[in-house]
């Protein structure tokens, strides 16, 4: 809706089945025969796993895999590391550090979400980012679809317009596509 509302581009959106982790999909043909029948110009890397609790450390070579095959066919990866739980910052940042990781391996953009939601609960306390505290509520959905938005878009968040279909306030949709504007300044996602 975003991508469709602010860049009047067409847009196909294909979601991997099932809630594998990345390094489970490596045996999965249809994630792998879904990535070369389109030419797509993105493709969202969501699952790397990760220690919660930092303590341990899960092998990349599978998120860096998928990053190469997408560029292999000319669409651009982009990392999608998860947001923190509630109260975790910490987790917000190594998440996002580990990703970072991934692409100075293989090349591939990282989406700043750790950072975003740091900058949001700081900017933003009384907004209730969780609906449960591990799962975004509408408002944290909508702060990163908006990083997401402004990555493949090249066009600012903080210029799309209120969007009267979601349940959120004008005047919250505006300071959350602030919020994803500033963190891109400030992070960037796309350096390769």
């Amino acid at each position: 809706m975003l991508l469709q509302t602010g860049s009047n581009k067409a847009v196909r959106v294909q979601v991997a089945p099932g809630g594998s982790y990345l390094d489970e999909r490596l045996s999965d043909s249809t994630t792998f025969n879904t990535i070369q029948s389109v030419n797509w110009n993105y493709i969202i890397l969501q699952g790397q796993k990760y220690s919660t609790s930092g303590q341990y450390s899960y092998p990349t070579e599978a998120t860096e895999y998928w990053a190469a095959l997408s560029k292999t066919y000319h669409a651009t990866p982009i990392l999608f590391p998860e947001h923190p739980r509630q109260g975790n910052a910490d987790e917000g940042s190594r998440v996002y550090a580990l990703h970072l990781g991934i692409a100075e391996q293989e090349p591939a953009c990282v989406a700043p979400l750790g950072p975003a939601w740091a900058n949001a609960h700081a900017a933003l306390p009384q907004v209730a980012f969780y609906s449960d505290g591990n799962h975004a509520s509408l408002a944290g959905t909508l702060l990163t679809a908006l990083l997401f938005y402004q990555i493949i878009s090249g066009e600012n968040a903080d210029e799309l317009p209120y969007l009267p279909t979601l349940a959120l306030s004008e005047s919250l949709q505006s300071e959350l596509g602030q919020l994803a504007s500033a963190t891109l300044q400030q992070y960037g996602a796309c350096e390769y």
